[in-house]
């Protein structure tokens, strides 16, 4: 029927996965915590389930947005103190630089990768600052920010428009100034500047920023520069390790990323973003699946990983963007 979401033929699944969201946020800190220098823990979300029990910033972001998206859709809330909890470790995880870590705030000064002794990992020493989780902790609280605008407790108010808003600006500032002179972002923990590139443009994005904000425009640059001729996009894993953008054959997840970035961007009228979703679409499986192409997760910027639904979740969440903004 002309005019009905998308997702309303798929309410139970929705159902599901919302129930999965109420069920894994951990609901109180661990006991002595501060004893054994944990951060708390109340409010979060884990990598994986609430008994893993250790919750991470941008995986509490991601189930706070989840949460509050499903709510718009019209599925039960998470109750308003269990959202406040989970907001107020957020802003407790930020770092002095404007960014956040992946499971604490930083406690260490760079110069102690000195003492790495990993013949693998780099950058394992410290848990610095991240654009990817600095960008979904952003988003998440840009979201809290407008699902609360007209909420009637005060002091809810204050946290969401005060110190959620000076949150946000310092961590804009800290997404512009990790932004290179071509424009991107190096990823951390995907392959690579067209990863890195989408949470920098998604964060800023969340923070207020306009589709003209040179910002914008560079990182779109960026990417029209390396898109490939059949539309797509391909990054090469040896990125991470060099630093800098190696091409390679045009892949779904990174094309995904790319076109992803490009919407946010207010790019979607562009006929290069038209050629990306066209390229994602001729590339799908009979099956619904995308073929099996090179790691496109990369772990601590040095190892590459195989995230096995990165080639089936990217490129449908790219193509929806892609259609919401074209039709």
């Amino acid at each position: 029927m002309l005019g009905t979401p998308l997702w309303a033929g798929h309410r139970e699944t929705l159902q599901h996965a919302l129930a999965f969201i109420h069920d894994n946020q951990v609901c109180e800190d661990l006991p002595a915590y501060q004893r054994y220098h944990r951060h708390p823990c109340r409010g979060g979300w884990p990598f994986s389930d609430r008994a893993h029990g250790w919750p991470i910033t941008d995986c509490t972001a991601e189930g706070l947005t989840a949460a509050i998206m499903l709510e718009d859709a019209g599925l039960p809330a998470l109750p308003t103190e269990r959202i406040l909890d989970a907001v107020k470790l957020i802003l407790g995880w930020q770092n002095r630089d404007g960014g956040w870590a992946t499971y604490e705030r930083q406690r260490g000064g760079h110069w102690l990768e000195l003492l790495n002794p990993a013949h693998v990992f780099g950058e394992i020493m410290v848990d610095c600052s991240y654009a990817e989780c600095t960008a979904a902790c952003l988003h998440s609280l840009a979201l809290c920010q407008r699902h609360f605008a007209k909420h009637p407790d005060r002091a809810i108010k204050d946290l969401l428009r005060r110190q959620a808003g000076a949150a946000i600006r310092r961590g804009e500032r800290f997404l512009r100034k990790g932004q290179r002179s071509d424009g991107s972002w190096e990823g951390s923990w995907g392959v690579c500047f067209t990863y890195g590139t989408w949470f920098g443009v998604r964060g800023l994005h969340a923070a207020g920023a306009k589709n003209s904000d040179p910002a914008l425009q560079r990182a779109c640059a960026f990417l029209y520069q390396h898109q490939n001729a059949d539309g797509g996009w391909g990054e090469s894993g040896e990125s991470c390790r060099e630093k800098r953008y190696l091409t390679s054959a045009s892949h779904a997840v990174n094309t995904a990323w790319a076109l992803l970035t490009l919407v946010t961007a207010g790019e979607a009228r562009n006929p290069r973003c038209a050629h990306a979703a066209q390229f994602l679409v001729a590339t799908q499986l009979a099956s619904g699946d995308w073929p099996r192409q090179s790691l496109s997760g990369v772990f601590n910027k040095t190892v590459l990983i195989n995230y096995e639904n990165y080639r089936r979740y990217f490129p449908i969440w790219a193509l929806a963007r892609f259609a919401a903004a074209t039709t």
